[in-house]
């Protein structure tokens, strides 16, 4: 039996017309090649307004205990984070 990939996918969110266009492309990709998708949504990462943080803790989940590979929509995050805040998993 072949194994089925688990792909995540890091973005802010998928109500805005750009992220939600990314999020159909890769959940129409997943469906043809037979993989689960995880999304993780959140916030801006260290966005300095209060209560932001909460939204950033679905990010402490992706783990490569979890997910095989990651997609993240760089473009979404780097308002706020930093190149050398990014970690390999």
């Amino acid at each position: 039996m072949k194994k089925r990939f688990n792909i995540g996918l890091q973005i802010i969110n998928i109500h805005d017309s750009y992220s939600r266009l990314v999020w159909r492309g890769i959940t129409e990709m997943a469906e043809l090649t037979d993989t689960n998708l995880i999304v993780f949504t959140g916030e801006y990462p260290d966005k300095p307004t209060d209560f932001y943080y909460q939204y950033n803790l679905i990010f402490e989940l992706i783990t490569n205990k979890k997910i095989d590979g990651l997609i993240t929509v760089t473009g979404s995050l780097k308002t706020y984070f930093h190149r050398n805040e990014y970690k390999v998993i």
